[in-house]
């Protein structure tokens, strides 16, 4: 009878010995919350391939992302269209590992400052009494807080489409040299 017992003491302890593990393991940093701005590249640990190549590689939630930024927006390759949260965090590890941070635009600052500038009223010239004044009616839409900056992500394929991308661009052979009297006669 007391193994039953001693038995079952042991299966209750080890359920919540592999609970408490679990615990430990969910306060991990969630994903969209990695990479802030104040981390260096050798923190980030990106290959000397992919830095070559221009492109960071990240593993997400929803897949393997390899992104690249050409003026002004994000492109970027993965197996699906991926969460803009986390396309903001490979756009932040983009940004620390070419040292690019002046391209990232905090989505949170832009809210903030946009959220300031609904709060504080507009101040209205004083009427001259001359001259009618015309009533002021509600907006018909609501104003909600709209971004006037913010970064734009494009999907432009799967990885196999990335890797074709690439392969294309080593393939072209470099233009011949030309001389400025070549040039002129050309133009």
């Amino acid at each position: 009878m007391w193994y039953y017992v001693y038995f079952f003491a042991l299966l209750f302890a080890t359920y919540f010995w592999n609970r408490q593990n679990e615990v430990v393991a969910a306060k991990e940093v969630p994903f969209e919350c990695r990479f802030p701005l104040s981390m260096t590249a050798e923190e980030v640990g990106e290959s000397a391939q992919n830095v070559a190549a221009g492109v960071v590689e990240e593993k997400t939630p929803e897949g393997l992302v390899v992104m690249r930024f050409e003026a002004p927006v994000y492109h970027y390759w993965s197996a699906k269209a991926v969460t803009y949260k986390y396309l903001e965090a490979v756009a932040r590890k983009y940004a620390i590992v070419f040292d690019a941070r002046q391209n990232y635009v905090n989505i949170f600052r832009e809210l903030l400052k946009n959220l300031e500038a609904q709060k504080t009223p507009a101040v209205q010239a004083a009427a001259d009494p001359l001259f009618a004044a015309f009533k002021t009616y509600a907006p018909l839409k609501p104003a909600g807080l709209v971004k006037n900056k913010c970064n734009v992500y494009k999907w432009r394929g799967t990885l196999k489409d990335f890797l074709k991308e690439q392969m294309e661009k080593e393939k072209e052979p470099p233009p011949p040299p030309m001389s400025y009297a070549e040039f002129k006669k050309r133009s």
